[in-house]
């Protein structure tokens, strides 16, 4: 699944940068990890169907 993201953003000519990370679970763990990139810090919202899938 991973890899179709990356190729509509090349498909798209949508510019990223990939940066890989232990889990998240609160902003402030950003500042533990010391993860720096340009951006703004912003949660994410996960949803997901009964099934879990």
């Amino acid at each position: 699944m991973e890899e179709k993201v990356y190729e509509m953003f090349n498909k798209l000519n949508i510019k990223y940068e990939k940066v890989d990370h232990p889990p998240l679970f609160a902003c402030a763990d950003n500042d533990k990890y010391q993860i720096k990139f340009d951006g703004t810090i912003c949660k994410n919202l996960f949803i997901r169907n009964k099934d879990k899938s």
